[in-house]
Order: C-alpha cells, then sequence, then structure tokens
C-alpha cells in the first residue's frame, strides 16, 4: 500500500493537503488573475473561499487539521506561494506596504480559519445569528478598513 511506501500517514495527508490548496490557489489565479486588481478582487476572493470551503467541506477539514509530524518544506513553500499571492493583491489594492501586507494576509487567514473551524463544526449558529458568509465578509472588510486607516496614520 500507499502507506507502505512512505511509512506515514502524516506526509500523505501533507501531500493531499496541498493538493486541496493547489486547486483553491488555482481557482484564485482563474478568477482574480495577476493583476488589474480592484477593491472588488477581495469581495471576490472572499466569494472564491466561501465557494471553496463550502464546497470541500470535509477536504478543507483536513487542511485544517494539525499534525504533530513538522511541515516539510514543499509544504511551507505551497503555503508561501499562496499568501505571496494574497499579499501582493493586498498591497497593490490598498496601497499598503508589503510588510503590512504581510501581516494582514496572516491574520486575515488565521481569522478566516478560525470561522472555517467553526462553520465545519456547526458552532457558528450557537453564538451568533449572522452567516458564516457574513462574518468572512465583515472580518474582510473591518480588517481593510482598519490596515488602511493604520497605514495613513504612520
Amino acid at each position: 500500500t500507499l502507506y507502505n511506501v512512505v511509512n506515514s500517514l502524516d506526509i500523505i495527508k501533507f501531500h493531499v493537503k496541498a493538493r486541496i490548496l493547489d486547486q483553491f490557489f488555482n481557482k484564485l489565479r482563474e478568477n482574480a488573475g495577476t493583476n488589474n486588481w480592484d477593491k472588488n478582487t477581495l469581495h471576490n476572493i472572499a466569494d472564491i473561499y466561501l465557494a471553496f470551503v463550502t464546497e470541500n467541506k470535509n477536504l478543507w477539514r483536513l487542511v485544517l487539521e494539525e499534525t504533530s509530524t513538522p511541515y516539510p518544506l514543499w509544504y511551507l513553500k505551497e503555503i508561501s506561494d499562496l499568501f505571496t499571492y494574497l499579499e501582493s493583491i493586498l498591497a497593490s489594492i490598498t496601497g499598503i506596504s508589503l510588510k503590512t501586507a504581510k501581516q494582514s494576509i496572516f491574520v486575515l487567514w488565521a481569522g478566516l480559519q478560525g470561522l472555517s473551524s467553526l462553520y465545519q463544526l456547526n458552532k457558528i449558529n450557537i453564538v451568533s445569528e449572522t452567516s458564516f458568509e457574513e462574518h468572512v465578509k465583515f472580518l474582510l472588510d473591518s480588517h481593510i478598513l482598519g490596515i488602511t486607516t493604520f497605514e495613513n496614520q504612520k
């Protein structure tokens, strides 16, 4: 079996996670492109994220799953490439520095993953009447407003 070849279920999971992230990244590039970004691009990205997470709920759960195995360098590169792309879009649209964009994408990703975890566990409705989709859009809009204000006050 495949497990006997690699001798680690976690390594197999990393390969599956990488494929899932590749599919997500490809959807982003297909829809957001590589230039001519505007304010609507961020909402389009949020829509792509929401659709992907909803359509691939069980697969996305695997992406969120923690492992005791250290992350392989090739997997970290996959994540880095995705983040670099998102950082470029955010900096281009908002005019913030790449340094701020890098930190902002991390914070947004962490927030999205937290919301996704609650969504996966059907726990959003326990504490809120607002939908998963509305929470994602609010997180994005309020964060963008906050970072642009923050950046302009420097």
